[in-house]
């Protein structure tokens, strides 16, 4: 990605994540009062474990310009 850009990739993946902050805790509690939430948080740690993993590893992902 240009260096030029990374502004604009930033905001856009912020604006993202804001929007899906409040449905993710919606689905969150739901599926918390189906299942219980020690299995929505220990599906939540497998699901995010592999993208810390990689973010980890990869050192394209960890050099991202200033």
């Amino acid at each position: 990605m240009p260096v030029e850009m990374v502004g604009r990739v930033f905001s856009a993946i912020a604006g993202a994540v804001s929007m899906a902050g409040p449905l993710g805790a919606l689905l969150g509690g739901f599926l918390g009062n189906m299942f219980g939430s020690s299995i929505v948080y220990s599906f939540g740690i497998r699901a995010m474990l592999p993208v810390s993993i990689q973010w980890f590893i990869d050192p394209l992902l960890r050099n991202i310009p200033n």
